[in-house]
């Protein structure tokens, strides 16, 4: 089971753990919160699954079994941060698509702050 966060910052428990990675070094950073959102990419596979199995340990909590195949099956995550402090957390499986989101995203940053 992939746990709802609740209310507040993040939509599930697994990327509060992500975007905690994410404080330690984003891989690629673009935008800032207050014009187009923040955006940042954070690898994950083996490396970046225990980081967050260690995060999630020195919070008193354990991954379930879904969770922690979600972080280890997925080459990486961009994180996106608004204004308002929420977090939208999107899971990639290979390099590929995660560069081909990101170049979109470049793009689009691109283009607000060109406009603005």
């Amino acid at each position: 089971m992939i746990r709802a966060y609740g209310p507040g910052k993040f939509d599930k428990v697994i990327d509060s753990y992500v975007y905690a990675l994410s404080l330690d070094g984003c891989g690629e950073e673009a935008g800032d919160v207050q014009t187009t959102n923040h955006f940042c990419t954070v690898h994950l596979g083996r490396e970046g699954a225990k980081a967050i199995l260690d995060e999630a340990a020195r919070e008193g909590d354990a991954l379930t079994p879904e969770e922690s195949r979600l972080v280890r099956s997925h080459f990486g995550a961009i994180i996106e941060e608004n204004d308002q402090g929420f977090v939208t957390v999107s899971y990639f499986k290979t390099k590929a698509a995660l560069d081909k989101k990101w170049q979109t995203i470049e793009v689009a940053v691109s283009d607000s702050e060109d406009a603005s």
